[in-house]
C-alpha cells in the first residue's frame, strides 16, 4: 500500500508517541532499554512502538502490532517505509516491513542522518540492519549506513555514488554475513569512472572488515556493546592506513 509522505509522518508520530503513552508501551521501552538504545537516540531516530489493538484491523496499525517501529527515512528526512520489530516471540516474524510501491532495494537506513558525514569523512560504512546502524551512530560512527538485509543493489550504489565511491563493508562475522561481504566487494569492484579533471579512471575503492575474536562472530551491535568503539576505530583505521587511499577523516 503506498502512503504519502505527509501521511507517513502522522502515522511515525503516532507510534512514537504511543511508545510513551500507550498503556502496554513498557514492554516496547524495555527492549529498547535492553538493546541499550538511548532516549535520545529513540528521538533521533522516531523511534516508536504499535499498540496490541485488535480492535484495529485495518492499515499499518494491523500489520504492526505489538512490535517496535523504526521508520525509514530519505535523505530528505521524510518517512518512506516503516521496519517493525517483535519484542514477544511468539509474534512472528521478528521483522515485518511496509515498503510502500517499493522495495527494500531502494532504502538505506540512516542515511538522512549519516550523508553530511559521508561527504565529510570521504567513505561510507555499509552494516546490516537497524540495530546495528543505531549503535555505530551511539559510539560516534556517523558516517554508516544500513542496508535493508545483504545485498547492495544497483539503486543502493547509484544512491551512495552521490556522496562517495569508497566503501568499508562491516556486516556481520557470520558465513552468511561474509558471504555477503564477499558478493559486495566484487560488484562495486567492478565500477569504473571516469574522472572529467585527470581524465585517468577512477574505480571504487572497497575495504571488508570481518567482525571475529577468538573464533567467536560479531555483527556491529555485539562487537560494539562488548569492546567498545575505540578497538573498532583501530580496526577500520588498521585498514584504512593498509588500503591507503581512503582518508580516514
Amino acid at each position: 500500500m503506498f502512503y504519502s509522505y505527509d501521511q507517513s509522518k502522522k502515522y511515525s508520530e503516532m507510534f512514537q508517541k504511543a511508545l510513551v503513552y500507550a498503556p502496554d508501551s513498557e514492554v516496547a521501552r524495555n527492549y529498547l532499554e535492553q538493546r541499550r538504545i538511548s532516549k535520545e537516540t529513540i528521538e533521533k531516530f522516531s523511534i516508536g512502538w504499535c499498540p496490541v489493538n485488535k480492535k484495529t484491523e485495518t492499515g499499518l496499525i494491523k500489520r504492526f502490532r505489538g512490535r517496535v517501529i523504526f521508520p525509514v527515512k530519505n535523505e530528505y528526512g521524510n518517512v518512506i517505509a516503516f521496519s517493525g520489530r517483535a519484542v514477544d516471540k511468539e509474534n512472528k516474524p521478528k521483522w515485518t516491513h511496509e515498503y510502500g510501491f517499493l522495495s527494500k532495494s531502494f532504502f538505506l537506513y540512516g542515511l538522512n542522518i549519516s550523508y553530511p558525514e559521508i561527504v565529510k569523512k570521504g567513505y561510507v560504512i555499509l552494516v546490516e540492519g537497524q540495530i546495528d546502524l543505531i549503535q555505530m551512530y551511539q559510539h560516534g560512527f556517523l558516517n554508516a549506513v544500513a542496508l535493508m538485509g545483504c545485498s547492495l543493489t544497483e539503486q543502493h550504489i547509484s544512491k551512495l555514488f552521490r556522496f562517495t565511491r569508497k566503501f568499508v563493508l562491516l556486516l556481520d562475522g557470520d558465513p552468511e554475513g561474509i558471504a555477503a561481504s564477499k558478493k559486495i566487494e566484487e560488484s562495486l569492484n567492478g565500477y569504473i569512472f571516469p574522472d572529467i579533471k585527470t581524465g585517468k579512471d577512477e574505480k571504487v575503492s572497497t575495504i571488508k572488515i570481518i567482525l571475529k575474536n577468538k573464533g567467536i562472530e560479531y555483527d556491529p551491535d555485539k562487537y560494539l556493546c562488548e569492546y567498545g568503539e575505540k578497538r573498532l576505530c583501530k580496526k577500520i583505521e588498521k585498514e584504512l592506513l593498509r588500503k591507503g587511499d581512503i582518508n580516514g577523516g
